[in-house]
């Protein structure tokens, strides 16, 4: 049930990361925590790389619903360009919590590798 999943506290983790690659300053961020980060980490490194943009990702460890509330966080993993999540909702308040991806295999915990690079194409 990955709903009533709680990861531990070390566990929870943001990644950004800065394109200079990308059209005019443009920005990717990249939100994560555990069990699906390294998997998560691994598949966005491999789609910029994909598709030749060259990022450098830095970690910032996201300890409580507040933290997750102000950087307006919709769980993990999540995918920015410019301020905008690659899979957007609407919410009326943020907690630190997993999410859950459609991919071709069924339900993951994180997008393929494919689906970040269409979503990172259709947003540059």
């Amino acid at each position: 049930n990955a709903g009533a999943y709680v990861p531990k506290q070390a566990m929870r983790i943001e990644v950004a990361a800065d394109t200079p690659a990308l059209a005019a300053g443009a920005s990717v961020r990249a939100m994560f925590n555990a069990p699906d980060r390294k998997t998560a980490e691994q598949f966005l490194q491999a789609a910029l790389a994909d598709e030749h943009l060259d990022a450098e990702i830095d970690l910032l460890l996201i300890e409580n619903d507040e933290m997750a509330d102000k950087q307006r966080f919709l769980g993990s993993p999540s995918f920015r360009i410019d301020g905008q999540d690659l899979w957007p909702e609407v919410r009326d308040s943020y907690h630190f919590g997993c999410r859950i991806y459609a991919t071709e295999k069924g339900f993951a915990g994180a997008p393929t590798t494919a689906m970040l690079r269409s979503k990172i194409r259709s947003m540059t």
